[in-house]
């Protein structure tokens, strides 16, 4: 069947029929659903490509609450929020599970809303029970005549015909052939001859295995000749095929990877290229290539090579949210799917990403999890990158709002880091700051003012008084001191960090920015709302140039200027800003998110507020508008509401 009239199969189908594109492979299942994916997701709410070799449940539903901008998380709570929200919501959806086994596989995944669309490729044939079939079959004789010669630059003849039968006219075997033909000038007959027997017995088989391994013989055979054409080609393939090997950035291939040729490879049709992007040409020869590398410690010392650049030499001031993209998304490939080629020299590299992603406010739990076990299996329990990586765990929980958690790991990591790098280690340091900060947020207080004030001195005495880990405590030490109502105490120590965050580090710095929000704070606790109100202002402003408007740090920043605005009678503003907030945190941080509870509370707060005071206004008597230090609202009632900001300081840890 022509590939346009396959496309309209699957655009006739309408919402809330799954649409099953089957067949064997190479026959290009997955291109088409790619190619209606791409075309059509932007008439859709959501859109959500899953891959199903990778069908444990966590990781689909990570991949759904990615779309959902859920917090990506693995709890059994986040499945059925994801679950809920696609079956019962009014938003529309398409959804691919590609590379689906059996119908069985999906189960509870097929979404019962009238507004979503779901397409599934898979090889297996007998979906008429689940879905509508569009089979996709291999060429018909004149269309794979036609690609082959187009392959070749070929004149279509007889012996054209005849080599596409003995491919079978499946579409990847064509392209391989036609491209090697062509490079190795060849005609068809001669190509022909060279096939062995197995090969066309196993094109012409209905035998799923015997296929692919025909194919098989075809991309060993297009690799052998670009290797020997040039003898780099295999190294490149091989790094290629064990990255997340579909549309890589070719500007970040040719930054981080010294000279790499693409073009022989791109010649005999194993990858395919546009003007920004880099594909391993189909999943069969990145699998097989994957499994059968011939020379494992080379690759992984070109691993070692191309993400140290990426990630470590780049440097945390130059990275951004859009330039760790590229290769987080290949190193969470590479430690979900090959981990047996991670090594103890890659963890450094693994941490500072892991680091990284926490400090552009997109930490990703399940990513430093990984990280961490590997860390645990490779070095032991015991090693400065395991305890490292427990730490960066432990933060990526902390911006989850799952404080317990975060709590559980630096509790016996600190006491682990004492025993084993010493009490004044710098990690050791770090794991007392982040504890003390931890222990705040579920209200263990007086603890958390002990190892505070502890974690201060120690790294005053330890690093320095200038040091930015030394001015991370100070702040730390006022946000205690603000939680159990020293307040003048809190603002004296914010007033001396954001003068030595401005002087060491800069105006627009992000923790000279964390100081002047953590002071307008302590501004307001005082009474000084006027000032608190001039300062957050600025603050919000300046963050979110330099954070970024979706960076948590930039939402806290708005937070506390709609409490600021309300604090000062503004109730109308202060609501607005509130709102606003809400749904920027429940976007971004997922509904559950402890921040954005705080935000949800801020607003009811606001406007029983706004109430109070529209029941009290009459012609003759407004209210006042500015409250006094003294008075009892509305500050003392939006003060609980107040979020300060925690340096946990994991750069530590590099």
């Amino acid at each position: 069947m022509p590939r346009n009239t396959l496309m309209e199969g699957i655009a006739r189908s309408n919402v809330s029929v799954v649409t099953a594109v089957h067949g064997i492979g190479g026959v290009g299942k997955s291109q088409l659903a790619a190619k209606y994916f791409n075309d059509h997701q932007h008439a859709f709410d959501f859109a959500v490509w899953v891959d199903m070799r990778e069908r444990h449940g966590r990781t689909i539903f990570e991949m759904i609450a990615t779309a959902l901008d859920l917090p990506k998380d693995n709890s059994a709570d986040l499945v059925e929020a994801a679950r809920n929200h696609i079956k019962g919501g009014p938003d529309s959806w398409l959804l691919v599970f590609d590379n689906c086994d059996h119908p069985s596989h999906l189960d509870s995944l097929l979404p019962q809303s009238p507004n979503a669309k779901v397409i599934v490729t898979s090889r297996y044939r007998h979906w008429a029970d689940y879905a509508t079939s569009v089979a996709v079959d291999v060429f018909d004789h004149s269309t794979a005549v036609t690609y082959l010669c187009e392959r070749a630059q070929q004149t279509p003849n007889r012996e054209a015909g005849d080599l596409a039968t003995g491919l079978g006219c499946l579409p990847l075997a064509l392209s391989l052939a036609g491209s090697y033909c062509f490079k190795q000038q060849l005609n068809f007959r001669t190509y022909h001859q060279q096939l062995r027997a197995h090969v066309t017995a196993g094109l012409a088989s209905s035998d799923a295995a015997r296929t692919d391994q025909a194919v098989r013989g075809l991309w060993e055979q297009s690799l052998s000749a670009a290797v020997t054409a040039d003898t780099s080609a295999s190294a490149l393939m091989e790094f290629l095929c064990v990255l997340d090997w579909t549309d890589i950035d070719r500007q970040w291939l040719s930054t981080h990877y010294r000279s790499p040729n693409l073009g022989v490879l791109f010649e005999y049709s194993l990858i395919e290229l546009t003007q920004s992007q880099i594909s391993v040409k189909h999943n069969l020869i990145a699998d097989g290539v994957a499994s059968n590398l011939t020379d494992r410690s080379a690759l992984q010392e070109k691993l070692i090579e191309v993400f140290r650049g990426a990630i470590t030499d780049t440097g945390p001031d130059l990275q951004t949210a859009e330039t760790l993209a590229e290769p987080v998304r290949h190193l969470e490939h590479l430690t979900k799917n090959h981990p047996h080629l991670v090594t103890p020299r890659l963890i450094p590299i693994l941490n500072q990403a892991v680091w990284q992603l926490q400090d552009q406010g997109t930490a990703k739990t399940e990513f430093a999890d990984r990280v961490h076990q590997l860390s645990r299996t490779l070095n032991g329990p015991d090693h400065p990158d395991t305890l490292g990586a427990a730490l960066r765990l432990s933060a990526t929980y902390w911006s989850a709002g799952d404080y317990r958690r975060a709590v559980d790991i630096e509790q016996p990591t600190l006491a682990n880091c004492e025993r084993i790098l010493g009490p004044d280690h710098p990690t050791t340091l770090m794991a007392r700051n982040n504890l003390a900060a931890s222990c705040a947020r579920i209200n263990r207080h007086d603890e958390a003012l002990e190892l505070g004030e502890r974690a201060f001195a120690d790294r005053k005495r330890v690093l320095g008084p200038d040091h930015p880990q030394t001015l991370n405590s100070r702040n730390n030490l006022a946000n205690r001191y603000y939680a159990v109502g020293r307040y003048s105490d809190a603002l004296d120590l914010d007033e001396r960090s954001f003068t030595q965050r401005r002087e060491v580090l800069g105006e627009t710095h992000a923790d000279t920015l964390m100081s002047r929000n953590n002071m307008a704070v302590s501004y307001a606790a005082v009474g000084r709302y006027e000032d608190a109100l001039n300062l957050d202002e600025q603050t919000w402003v300046d963050t979110e140039r330099v954070l970024g408007p979706n960076h948590p740090d930039t939402l806290t920043s708005r937070h506390n200027l709609a409490i600021r605005h309300a604090s000062v009678g503004h109730y109308e503003q202060g609501a607005e800003y509130a709102r606003s907030v809400l749904a920027d945190r429940e976007r971004v941080l997922g509904h559950d998110h402890p921040d954005a509870l705080v935000t949800r509370n801020l607003i009811k707060a606001i406007e029983e507020l706004l109430r109070r005071d529209t029941e009290a206004s009459t012609p003759d008597k407004q209210p006042s508008t500015v409250p006094t230090s003294s008075s009892p609202a509305p500050y003392n009632v939006l003060q609980s509401f107040d979020r300060r900001l925690e340096s946990l300081g994991l750069e530590d840890l590099v």
